[in-house]
């Protein structure tokens, strides 16, 4: 599991995470390997794993479908030794309720030859430290 340097790593996010906010999932999600695996936290609605670059569109959408103004803010990268760690904060409005979120959110990505292959989400910064072996 080869994982790019975490300043590399950064960069491509916030620069997909630009297009995620923009509900632009085409370009946020363009560098995904073919057989990627995403585990979705428990609370989100829809599938909770995605799999390939397709299923992870779809699934965004969704999520659009019951928060259409969903962002999510970067606020920290970590590095461990074959994972690179995210946390987020998450908001949003219910369309249905009306009623907003603000979620805090913390991803594990693993890699292939350098490319995303698997991308796990916890709600309990700690159970994700853990998952990538820094508890």
């Amino acid at each position: 599991m080869e994982r790019p340097p975490l300043e590399a790593f950064r960069e491509a996010y916030l620069v997909a995470n630009e297009a995620f906010n923009r509900h632009d999932f085409e370009g946020a999600f363009f560098g995904l390997h073919s057989d990627l695996e995403w585990h979705t936290v428990a609370d989100v609605p829809g599938p909770k794993v995605m799999h390939g670059r397709q299923g992870v569109i779809a699934g965004f959408q969704g999520l659009l479908a019951e928060f259409p103004d969903w962002r999510v803010e970067p606020q920290e990268f970590l590095e461990a030794e074959d994972a690179i760690l995210v946390r987020n904060i998450g908001t949003a409005t219910g369309k249905k309720s009306g009623v907003p979120i603000r979620q805090t959110f913390t991803q594990v990505w693993r890699f292939r030859d350098g490319r995303p292959v698997r991308v796990e989400e916890y709600l309990d910064h700690r159970e994700a430290l853990e998952a990538a072996g820094l508890s």
